[in-house]
């Protein structure tokens, strides 16, 4: 079972994010909160979009809110491949 979800800014309600994954979303919420202090070099376009996904998440949990993640479906299908 594959669940696409979307990370919600708790400021303003708008997803910042949509993705894919097969576990919990507690789970892949914690996933995309450990990896907030990582420093990831802007030179490609998903490295820039992987970088300004972290820096709003940062600005998030330092005015003490997390993101939200919600489900927006859940299919059967496997996942792709990222590319």
């Amino acid at each position: 079972m594959v669940r696409i979800y979307a990370l919600i800014d708790p400021r303003n309600r708008l997803p910042f994010y949509v993705g894919s994954t097969n576990r919990l979303l507690s789970k892949r919420l914690a996933g995309h909160l450990c990896y907030t202090s990582i420093n990831i070099p802007s030179s490609s376009l998903a490295e820039q979009t992987s970088r300004e996904r972290l820096l709003l998440v940062n600005e998030i949990l330092n005015e003490g809110m997390r993101p939200i993640i919600k489900t927006l479906f859940v299919t059967n299908e496997v996942m792709a491949s990222k590319c």
